[in-house]
């Protein structure tokens, strides 16, 4: 839950006239305008309930309440906070940061980096596809938000990792790929 501007709001009435309301009413508009102007910057979200919701709690402006019970944040009063059109939109607009690895794990549960892994990041809605170098197995990269498919691939391994996942604009996304290579046989020598 959020919360928006509810009390007080100067709103059309009937026969051409306006008039001052209060209430559930009058804040449930704020919020739906947010979400329309959403859709509007990133047209993938379109009938995504979960992205949207997902946005709209995460730009929120946080505010703390010990009231109705609650404590901190978020809370029964304003929930994750008040609604913020300009942090939303920045959020499906704004470059997304991709950080993680790609690793690889032998027999006995030992990880290592993979040397030379490729990334290709193909953009669900747009079709654009960004291939990115993680040499060492460290990923780096800045690119547009959205949905993606994203491959992870390496010359020495023969499979191909698939995973999908919607990066998000003015933060940085968290993506791993763990190559499985303990089916390998493995050899352990005597000490």
């Amino acid at each position: 839950a959020i919360a928006a501007p509810g009390v007080g709001v100067n709103s059309a009435w009937r026969d051409g006239g306006y008039f001052t309301l209060s209430g559930t009413s009058m804040a449930a508009p704020h919020v739906a305008g947010v979400a329309a102007l959403l859709w509007s910057a990133d047209p993938s979200l379109l009938g995504q309930v979960d992205d949207t919701e997902y946005i709209l709690t995460r730009t929120a402006r946080r505010v703390d309440s010990t009231a109705c019970g609650s404590a901190g944040w978020p809370n029964n009063t304003y929930g994750y906070g008040y609604v913020d059109a300009l942090q939303a939109v920045q959020a499906v607009r704004e470059p997304a940061t991709v950080a993680g690895q790609v690793s690889q794990v032998f027999c006995g549960g030992v990880a290592a980096p993979v040397p030379d892994a490729r990334l290709t990041f193909i953009h669900s809605a747009t079709g654009v596809t960004t291939t990115v170098a993680a040499a060492t197995g460290l990923i780096s990269a800045t690119l547009p938000p959205g949905p993606y498919t994203i491959t992870a691939a390496a010359p020495q391994i023969s499979t191909v990792l698939t995973q999908t996942m919607r990066l998000w604009g003015n933060q940085e996304n968290t993506l791993d790929f763990v190559f499985d290579r303990s089916g390998l046989r493995c050899v352990f020598l005597p000490d």
